[in-house]
């Protein structure tokens, strides 16, 4: 067990994930004046050693370093005896449901490792999470439980489908009280229960605390396909890559270009991956139709009297409408802020490379 009076960050990674982690990790330091009260708990799922120097020499030349640990799930195996993975997923997505079973300590920030952070995070800390599991934002994608579990689902399980549902990629956990209400037991009897797993802990956690979780500012954890381009260029929220990671697929969109000139800026060797069209060029002349078949579902749930899933297609049908719409001016506004972001610098002075 670990403990520290610091304030602790826990990430985890594999070695195709580095990038992220570069990324995730360097600009919550770029982020924060001081960083000697932070605790950097990295749990390793096969990261190369030149890679770990790679982060290691970085994050210790900022001018007030943390701490950082390297951890593997081999020194703390016993407490997954139990868990049975849904649809053969590796352990390895539900670590965080454990961190109250790693660690001694009462406080922790959790991180996702596809982020970057544009918020100093001691801010986060001063978030009140006393006598809740802790804090997260809305799920930007779907704000509500039935995004994720259905309405029939959430019946059964005794659950308000329209209860908030939170993405779990930012979390400013209290231990403490997952300890006291045994939620670790409680997520691992869901997870072993043979419910459908959508988003692994993240299904988990909604489900099993659906209502113990604080409500943070959206800023702490912004689904990067849904900012503004002007958003991008001059970004001052957490910004969570939650679909195409820019270290994997190639796109020509102010997110990748942005992720891509930090890495850049901060001095990671960045590759390249094939390049490929973005979405909507690959895409664009589907949406319409698509717009179309939401709006007769819309008009088919509406005849039935299923209004919420006629009010959710009616929404879908709109935004697919207006993406259609939008698409040369939303063109035109992508090549202005990838040229924007191609002038400015978005690494800290004192990273040296």
């Amino acid at each position: 067990l670990l403990t520290n009076k610091n304030l602790n960050i826990a990430l985890a990674s594999n070695e195709p994930f580095f990038p992220g982690l570069w990324g995730t990790t360097i600009s919550l330091l770029a982020s924060m004046p001081s960083a000697g009260n932070l605790t950097l708990h990295v749990f390793d799922f096969g990261l190369s050693d030149q890679s770990w120097n790679t982060l290691e020499k970085a994050v210790l030349s900022h001018p007030h370093p943390p701490k950082l640990n390297r951890l593997t799930l081999k020194s703390f195996s016993s407490v997954f005896e139990n868990l049975k993975a849904p649809n053969g997923t590796s352990k390895a997505f539900y670590t965080r449901l454990f961190f109250a079973e790693l660690f001694e300590f009462d406080r922790l920030i959790y991180l996702d490792s596809d982020l970057l952070v544009f918020k100093d995070l001691n801010q986060l800390s001063d978030v009140d999470i006393a006598n809740s599991a802790g804090a997260a934002v809305l799920n930007e994608d779907g704000p509500t439980l039935d995004f994720d579990i259905e309405i029939e689902e959430c019946e059964r399980l005794q659950l308000n489908p329209k209860s908030n549902y939170f993405n779990s990629g930012v979390m400013w956990m209290n231990l403490e009280y997952w300890r006291a209400n045994k939620l670790t037991q409680k997520c691992v009897d869901y997870l072993n229960s043979d419910e459908p797993i959508r988003f692994h802990d993240q299904t988990t956690i909604n489900v099993v605390m659906n209502d113990q979780i604080k409500l943070l500012d959206s800023s702490w954890n912004r689904i990067v396909k849904r900012c503004d381009p002007d958003e991008l260029v001059t970004p001052d929220s957490v910004l969570h890559y939650t679909e195409e990671k820019p270290w994997f697929t190639r796109q020509r969109t102010p997110a990748s270009e942005l992720f891509k000139k930090f890495c850049i800026d901060t001095g990671l060797e960045w590759r390249d991956p094939p390049e490929v069209l973005t979405i909507w060029d690959r895409f664009e002349y589907l949406n319409l139709p698509r717009s179309l078949a939401y709006r007769g579902l819309a008009t088919w749930h509406r005849a039935r009297k299923n209004d919420d899933r006629a009010f959710a297609y009616q929404a879908a049908a709109d935004y697919w409408q207006e993406w259609f719409a939008n698409r040369e001016q939303r063109g035109n506004s992508y090549a202005m802020a990838n040229r924007s972001i191609s002038e400015n610098s978005y690494g800290p002075d004192w990273l040296v490379h």
